[in-house]
């Protein structure tokens, strides 16, 4: 859940990769950067013309009233259990 780090760190091996290959760093840099961006970014335009008409269903108006509490409480849940040390992992 951290996607800062994961895409700087996406683009130094692309870098390392790339020098060691023989390749220009820069472009292999890009290219696992691209790697790591790209189908995020492509599946969020490929569902946002759906998502306007998804949002006018009746099971989706009845369910996100009660998904923000069940969240905060799995939430809670999962801290409360991991600070008295009776990990279920």
């Amino acid at each position: 859940s951290m996607p800062g780090p994961l895409f700087n760190f996406s683009c130094y091996l692309g870098s390392v990769m790339g020098g060691r290959a023989g390749v220009n760093p820069y472009l292999s840099s890009f290219v696992c950067w691209l790697g790591m961006f790209g189908p995020g970014v492509m599946l969020i335009f490929a569902l946002l013309p759906f998502w306007g008409k998804f949002r006018n269903f009746p099971i989706y108006k009845k369910m996100m009233p009660g998904a923000h509490p069940a969240v905060a409480l799995l939430l809670h849940l999962r801290i409360h259990i991991t600070s008295i040390g009776h990990s279920t992992d």
